[in-house]
């Protein structure tokens, strides 16, 4: 009896807390395609926000667009599992999309690193040519690397396993989160020298209007 009892109480427990992950899971779902889809579409309906600058942002929207809908995938595939194949795309999707995130972050990152530090060249080193070569190799990259972590799952071997995730762990994260850091850091430090020129250069108005008032009261 109370073995029975207590195999009744865990199951509803498992199944309250696999209500929540669906819930919280589906709540995610919705607030990423509102808020992501409202980006594409200011990005596409008006022409004067269709900068450089958001061009990238427009890319980070689309890749957390296809990471909202994995996971809506993810969500039914845990409920209704089904054809092992699209079990493992779908939980590899993960790989592609925020690789393409991160790396669209650190070009957004980059690029706002070149206008505030190379300002009078920022035009010619940021066109919309490169741009475009910029965002076509995340993809690309992306792509691979996820391709890459469907056939780890296809084939397993812990060696190729441990490469693939030091190699994705090194290049997906690892270095853009240090151009990132680096990019913000140079920004953060070029802002808070302006801000010190300014600082003096007032200083020195107010040290120079002083002494010309001094004169003129000593002249007259």
């Amino acid at each position: 009896m109370n073995i029975t009892r207590t195999t009744s109480t865990n199951t509803n427990t498992t199944a309250t807390a696999s209500m929540a992950v669906i819930t919280t899971s589906l709540l995610i779902v919705i607030i990423g395609l509102v808020g992501n889809g409202l980006i594409v579409y200011a990005y596409i309906r008006f022409r004067q926000l269709q900068t450089i600058t958001n061009y990238f942002i427009f890319n980070l929207a689309v890749t957390d667009l296809l990471l909202v809908a994995g996971l809506a995938s993810w969500v039914m595939i845990d409920l209704y599992p089904s054809d092992r194949l699209l079990e493992i795309v779908v939980v590899n999707i993960d790989v592609l999309c925020c690789s393409a995130s991160m790396l669209s972050l650190t070009a957004a990152s980059v690029d706002r690193y070149l206008a505030v530090t190379r300002p009078l060249r920022y035009e010619q080193l940021i066109t919309r040519s490169r741009a475009r070569k910029a965002t076509l190799f995340i993809w690309v990259y992306s792509l691979i690397m996820f391709g890459l972590s469907v056939a780890r799952y296809l084939m397993y071997k812990r060696v190729f396993d441990t490469v693939f995730m030091t190699t994705l762990t090194i290049m997906s994260f690892g270095i853009p989160a240090l151009a990132m850091i680096f990019a913000h850091l140079s920004i953060c430090r070029c802002a808070w020298n302006a801000k010190k020129r300014s600082r003096d250069i007032h200083g020195l108005s107010r040290r120079r209007s002083k002494d010309i008032a001094h004169i003129l009261r000593e002249d007259f």
